[in-house]
């Protein structure tokens, strides 16, 4: 007699008849199913605790398992969960394909390639750096964790030559942030409320002024995620007052992927993730030291009134993040007069 165990309805580990590799494909179809709408639940989270902020975080790496589950469940003949499964992977792409989906640009004013980097407590290679903006035709960079040994590495090593203005806020350890620009910079000064730093000032491009903000947003891990959370609002608040028909570019490490919905929440009031609204993707940028490629795309160019054309990463030497470069066509003053 085939052994039966069940509560009730689709509940049912073993059928009569089931082989023990269906059940194993059961129990693994199910447990993966349970994952992938935990991961999506998660992603909808907007208050600031610790295991849910990590595990937003993860989500792109996590929904990644949604098809298999779908055909584990399949081949198990689980019908009716493989349906369920079949319609979770409808909103996994739903979520995932509009990042490989680019917008239409339609600014018509000055392009800005802007360049965001964490320095890994000044432990980069300035040269390397440097080299990198100048090959890529950098105009503004955004840069932390810049230590004041690493500013003067920087120097040295001919940053000014390519960006002669710089506002710069360099501090020991994981503390300091510099906004270097190709062009002159006006009304520069730190905003407060940021325990890694944050700066901004006006960068007087060609055609029209853009407002620039570097910040270095504190992480959620193993910190308390409470603070995390806190300067995410802080951050949301501070460009909420800024001019709204002035461009504003943000570059910075968020310490947060696009799945986290307080991320989300800051791009309110125009402003646009650069890889998402380019069809670039996930940008993943950390950790770039491992033996396995980076899993986590924390870092992000934000705009507001202007398009991102293209966004990659690219490799800064002696850091634990990759650097990400967002080429933008900002609004011209005649579209942003009308």
């Amino acid at each position: 007699m085939s052994e039966v165990l069940r509560t009730d309805g689709w509940w049912r580990l073993r059928r009569a008849g089931d082989s023990t590799l269906q059940v194993a494909l059961t129990a693994v179809g199910w447990f993966g199913l349970a994952l992938t709408v935990l991961v999506l639940a998660l992603r909808e989270a907007t208050f600031a605790w610790q295991p849910i902020v990590v595990v937003a975080a993860e989500a792109h790496t996590l929904l990644f398992g949604a098809p298999v589950w779908a055909v584990v469940l399949i081949v198990a003949r689980r019908w009716l969960t493989a349906a369920v499964a079949v319609v979770v992977l409808g909103l996994v792409v739903a979520v995932e394909v509009p990042l490989y989906v680019a917008a239409t640009v339609d600014a018509r004013g000055a392009e800005l390639t802007v360049m965001q980097a964490n320095l890994r407590l000044g432990r980069a290679d300035a040269a390397d750096l440097v080299r990198t903006v100048r090959t890529r035709g950098v105009d503004v960079l955004t840069a932390e964790e810049v230590t004041p040994q690493e500013h003067e590495r920087l120097a040295a090593a001919g940053i000014a030559t390519v960006l002669p203005y710089e506002y710069a806020q360099p501090r020991p350890d994981s503390h300091g942030v510099v906004l270097y620009s190709r062009y002159p910079l006006e009304g520069a000064r730190a905003l407060s409320g940021f325990q890694l730093g944050a700066v901004m000032a006006t960068v007087r491009a060609p055609t029209q002024p853009v407002t620039v903000v570097a910040v270095h947003i504190a992480a959620p891990y193993p910190q308390s995620a409470t603070g995390w959370g806190r300067e995410l609002s802080r951050l949301r608040a501070d460009l909420a007052g800024l001019p709204k028909s002035e461009p504003v570019v943000v570059g910075g490490d968020f310490n947060s992927t696009y799945d986290n919905a307080p991320f989300r929440d800051v791009l309110t009031d125009g402003f646009r993730d650069a890889s998402d609204e380019s069809g670039s993707g996930y940008n993943a940028t950390y950790p770039a030291d491992a033996w396995y490629p980076p899993l986590l795309a924390i870092d992000h160019v934000l705009v507001r009134h202007g398009d991102a054309v293209a966004v990659h990463t690219v490799t800064v030497g002696g850091s634990d993040h990759r650097g990400l470069i967002a080429r933008l066509r900002v609004d011209s003053p005649a579209q942003l007069a009308g």
